[in-house]
């Protein structure tokens, strides 16, 4: 028979297992929050540093403007319509994923349709997946303008 605290009348096996339960549970406080996905919804034209998931059918009208690191998952099913294509300039990033489509085809002059504007090279473009119809403006790319584009998959 295990010995009971006399002040409290707890065993002393059942203080050292609410112990290991409350150590966990600070521990756990102490993880950063895995932050989730932010939804593309038809107004969403800058991207910051995270993910973004496309769901259903969303059409941007104006030209997308990415900064940092962006991940873009296009889900399922989904189509992303950016007629004015996506700015990466140089020092940011886009990573294209998943199994939805992506349609770029109304991009103004002289700029890539996912990269750079007139006369600037992109950032890092990498595509691992996705339909993507990509159509550069008058005189650009529809990919790229720089050294940093990676396509596969």
């Amino acid at each position: 028979m295990e010995e009971e605290d006399s002040m409290t009348g707890i065993s002393r096996g059942i203080r050292r297992l609410l112990a290991v339960f409350f150590a966990w549970g600070v521990l756990l406080c102490l993880l950063p929050a895995a932050k989730a996905a932010t939804d593309v919804t038809s107004d969403a034209t800058a991207w910051s540093n995270g993910a973004y998931v496309v769901s259903g059918n969303v059409t941007i009208t104006d030209r997308i403007e990415v900064s940092s690191d962006v991940t873009l998952t296009l889900s399922a099913g989904s189509t992303l319509h950016a007629s004015k294509g996506i700015h990466v300039e140089t020092g940011n990033s886009l990573t294209i994923g998943g199994t939805g489509s992506l349609v770029i085809d109304s991009v103004d002059r002289r700029k890539a349709g996912i990269g750079g504007n007139d006369g600037e090279a992109s950032g890092a473009i990498t595509i691992n997946g996705g339909t993507i119809t990509v159509t550069g403006g008058y005189g650009a790319p529809g990919i790229g303008n720089g050294p940093d584009c990676l396509v596969s998959g």
